[in-house]
């Protein structure tokens, strides 16, 4: 599913990754920990084809991204991957619906209006916030804005689904029920090619539940036990 093959990449002057490489193969929950400011975010950045690297290849589902161009590369962060980001990046001029909505009415793949409208259905209601649609973002609470971000992520059904501390802003008993969703997504035996949830997290709890742990280190890249 995706291959990182020698990334380097830097901030100005500040080298973020030497010779990074990764592969993994197979659809499932994989966990990313490492310490705040080493580089979490610029990964998924990369692999969500928001960031190219500067020498090295990013590519994911057999497309090489350093090669596709903008057009390609939009597409392809509409149909493939949903992306839940630490800090939400909702519009403040839409409401919880239309913020949801956005995958949709970029998307050339995407289903009918119908279609997308039933799927914004469920998803609001499994993720408590039908009474919210009609509000806008600085009417809401960071959670309520944290699950906004996970149903506007799902939406148009990816593949691939890359999470930024996603239960960053929920309490212990909301981040279950969020969890409970993220994994019942990727176990959803309907997508014939497999999904792949690729998580953030500084909770140890949440990482050890993943199918593969990785941990970010100023070493590299490496497989964690537990």
């Amino acid at each position: 599913m995706i291959e990182l093959k020698g990334i380097n990449f830097s901030y100005s002057a500040n080298r973020i990754f030497s010779n990074l490489n990764l592969e993994i193969k197979e659809s499932c929950i994989c966990s990313l920990v490492g310490r705040s400011g080493i580089g979490k975010s610029t990964f998924l950045y990369l692999i969500g084809g928001l960031l190219k690297p500067e020498s090295g290849e990013v590519v994911v589902l057999g497309k090489n991204l350093d090669k596709e161009n903008d057009i390609s590369l939009s597409n392809y962060r509409n149909t493939t991957v949903g992306f839940i980001f630490q800090h939400f990046h909702l519009i403040d001029t839409l409401t919880v619906k239309e913020n949801i909505l956005i995958p949709h009415l970029f998307s050339r793949k995407a289903a009918g209006k119908e279609a997308a409208l039933e799927r914004l259905d469920m998803l609001v209601r499994e993720l408590k916030i039908e009474d919210l649609v009609d509000r806008y973002p600085d009417s809401l609470s960071g959670g309520e804005r944290q699950r906004t971000a996970i149903a506007r992520a799902l939406l148009n059904n990816p593949q691939i689904l890359l999470a930024d501390e996603p239960t960053g802003n929920l309490d212990s008993d909301s981040t279950e029920k969020i969890l409970n969703i993220l994994h019942a997504w990727q176990k959803d035996e309907t997508s014939k090619s497999g999904r792949l949830l690729l998580m953030v997290t500084h909770d140890k709890n949440i990482a050890g539940k993943a199918d593969r742990k990785l941990e970010l280190s100023e070493d590299g890249l490496r497989d964690i036990d537990g």
